[in-house]
């Protein structure tokens, strides 16, 4: 059997400094990220995530799944799409276009807060917790 020097018999490269204070490379120095605001973000994440699924279903059992996946796009804010381009699509006027946009918030920001409501032992801690989670998210 031939072994090989350790390195495979490949020519070795000395790591000098490029500078007398500096080194020739260097190691990217890990993010500090703190665990629990960590978990904080993905439970936000996730409640989030679990509450569109709920106005999901809730729009697909009243036969208005078209209108959620058109809708949807307001939940965050502003949409791509126009709300002129949204009301012909789902053949609607752009007023009554609005009030869905209106309704479809209240939805969510109620099914958030039912779902934060089951996290906490007292009801009155679910408007400081839905603070805690825009917090979180922003």
């Amino acid at each position: 059997l031939f072994f090989l020097p350790r390195g495979g018999g490949k020519k070795a490269i000395p790591i000098e400094p490029q500078t007398e204070t500096s080194p020739g490379f260097e190691v990217a120095t890990p993010i500090q990220t703190n665990p629990d605001k960590a978990y904080d973000r993905e439970w936000a994440v996730t409640l989030l995530e679990h509450s569109l699924i709920d106005l999901k279903n809730a729009f697909e059992k009243s036969g208005k799944g078209k209108q959620f996946d058109v809708l949807k796009h307001w939940l965050p804010g502003e949409s791509s799409i126009s709300q002129s381009v949204a009301a012909t699509q789902l053949n609607l006027s752009e007023g009554a276009l609005k009030v869905a946009i209106h309704r479809i918030r209240i939805k969510f920001r109620k099914s958030i807060k039912t779902k934060i409501a089951q996290t906490v032992s007292n009801p009155d801690h679910v408007q400081e917790e839905l603070r805690y989670l825009i917090d979180v998210l922003s």
